[in-house]
């Protein structure tokens, strides 16, 4: 976009005659660094990113991983962290930058008015926070969620204000940090006081670390079925005063009880247990009364084949799948019930996440022999030529001797793969395409060769340190050896454009000639090209086609 001031002509005056919604609606879908830029522009276009920077807030302290092939979560503004900055490093710029926003809102509250939703951080200052909260409870007529709020403070900072009655949101937040056999005495007459006072018709989004059930029998009973659109449940083993757990008189028996089944769309269950856990901690059962569920999200809860399968079931209209088990095993097999579960939702499903024991394993351990075994389950120029010969026959595996073990440890060492996946280099996200995409811990690609490059160059005299390149051309490879997980996937679920396999995101495009659709990963994807036979003159083709199939999760304008 180029501007001429003084007496030129400015390019960008042509933008000006199309319909101000079209103009908004194409400001809307830049990224967070476009629309800074953009606010330089012109009087109007500061206005117009200004409100849209504002609009939806993600505080984080870690650093957000961008792609290169994908806009992801473009609706949010997030603190902008060095890539390479340490845990503490990346949490003190976080907390100055957050000082700094709390300044700007302050000295010019038509900001705070902008701001629609927030998401809090749990690691932040909490004070800073709890002031930022009251402050955009007490200006902003916009803001409708405030998600994330992990402390009882925040309770006192939201129900003060003036502005709190335009919320859809409510998050009772848990007593303490980390769950506790010893609740503050005040905590649970604090949030019956906060609860009457909140819960009303126009709550939409809730989040609660304590089970619903003993919530509403024991502390507050709403007069009438709660129509939640979104609910998030934590499961913690925190230890309340006897009261809470008294099962005389109980009004409700069942979550059908207390919530409109017909109405609620998205659940997301995340667990704090350390151990396994028995189903009534989760209630699969009773969310299996939900039929119009949407969008499911389990983390870290107990694998229960049948339970959890009968909960996707009762799920008719599922299009948003995340599952992350703890225990005992946190991967599926296919021939699982859950994973015939997930395939039945195959024509509907858009987002999926899950983790799969995958068919073929590229670094494997001979018991019997003691030695290193490669299966390169991929016969492409990338996965032959370059890994195969360049990288583990040239670097890492170069003389015959290199492929006797004398130890675990030893083949841990040589297991470029696990140590990959045990990294932090795959960043988090609740849903890559809705959520930024956060960084788990100070890894980049060099300090993880550097670690790697260290340990085999004590193991063997005749490795070769592998360089960047080399990584990227690694993790290809693993993608492409996947191929025969995701073919199932890829080929029969015919509306999935995100697909996120043991934490590797992929995209799924599609051929706008063939039709084909194949993966791409999100993350580390320079250079990379398809296996996918995608193109009819070229069997592995480079180019990156999209048919435009795939839905923005767009900005969602309340403002007045």
């Amino acid at each position: 976009m180029e501007l001429r001031f003084g007496g030129e002509e400015c390019r960008i005056r042509h933008i000006f005659q199309l319909p101000y919604e079209i103009v908004q609606h194409i400001t809307s879908q830049l990224i967070q660094d476009d629309l800074i830029n953009l606010t330089l522009a012109c009087k109007l276009f500061y206005k117009m990113a200004t409100r849209i920077l504002y609009s939806k807030i993600y505080l984080n302290d870690s650093p957000i991983e961008n792609s290169d092939v994908v806009l992801l979560a473009s609706t949010w503004s997030w603190l902008k962290l060095l890539p390479k900055a340490t845990n503490e490093e990346a949490k003190e710029v976080a907390n100055y930058q957050l000082s700094c926003l709390l300044r700007s809102i302050q000295e010019n509250p038509q900001l705070s008015n902008y701001i629609q939703e927030v998401r809090l951080n749990w690691d932040l200052d909490i004070e800073t926070q709890k002031t930022f909260v009251s402050f955009i409870t007490k200006y902003s007529k916009s803001l409708k969620i405030i998600e994330n709020v992990t402390d009882p403070e925040f309770d006192f900072a939201i129900e003060e204000n003036f502005h709190n009655s335009n919320l859809i949101s409510l998050d009772l937040p848990p007593p303490s940090t980390l769950p506790s056999l010893d609740i503050d005495q005040n905590y649970l007459p604090n949030a019956q006081r906060y609860l009457i006072k909140r819960l009303n018709t126009n709550i939409k989004v809730m989040t609660l670390f304590m089970d619903p059930l003993l919530l509403f029998n024991n502390v507050v009973r709403p007069l009438k079925k709660l129509e939640i659109d979104s609910f998030k449940m934590h499961c913690r083993p925190d230890t309340y005063p006897p009261v809470i757990y008294n099962r005389q008189n109980l009004k409700f028996s069942k979550l059908s009880d207390i919530f409109d089944t017909k109405l609620l769309k998205t659940l997301t269950i995340i667990s704090w247990y350390d151990h396994i856990s028995p189903d009534r901690i989760y209630k699969f059962d009773q969310w299996s009364e939900f039929h119009n569920l949407e969008d499911i999200t389990l983390i870290a809860v107990t694998y229960n084949d049948k339970k959890i399968s009968t909960l996707l079931d009762n799920c008719y209209k599922l299009k948003r799948l995340k599952l992350d088990f703890s225990y005992p095993k946190r991967s599926m097999v296919r021939n699982s019930m859950v994973f015939k579960s997930i395939f039945n939702h195959r024509h509907h499903l858009q987002f999926l996440d899950i983790k799969l024991n995958l068919t073929t394993k590229i670094i494997n351990m001979d018991i019997r022999d003691f030695g290193i075994v490669l299966k390169i389950a991929c016969n492409c120029f990338l996965c032959q030529e370059i890994v195969h010969k360049k990288i583990f026959q040239d670097k890492i595996l170069p003389k015959s001797e290199d492929y006797k073990i004398d130890s675990l440890e030893t083949y841990e060492k040589i297991d470029f793969f696990s140590q990959l996946f045990e990294s932090c280099l795959s960043p988090y996200s609740k849903a890559v395409d809705r959520y930024p995409s956060v960084k788990t811990g100070p890894d980049n690609i060099e300090e993880f060769l550097h670690r790697f490059n260290i340990q085999n160059i004590e193991r063997s005299r005749f490795f070769k340190p592998l360089n960047v390149e080399d990584f990227y051309n690694l993790f290809h490879c693993l993608v492409h050896c996947m191929k025969v997980d995701l073919d199932p996937i890829v080929e029969n679920f015919k509306n999935l454009n995100y697909l996120v396999i043991n934490d590797i995101s992929l995209l799924i495009k599609e051929d706008f000639i063939t039709g084909i659709k194949y993966p791409i990963p999100i993350f580390y994807n320079k250079g990379y090209k398809t296996n996918y036979e995608v193109s009819k003159d070229n069997r592995y083709s480079n180019e990156v086609h999209n048919n435009g199939t795939i839905e923005p999760y767009e900005r969602s304008l309340y403002l007045n």
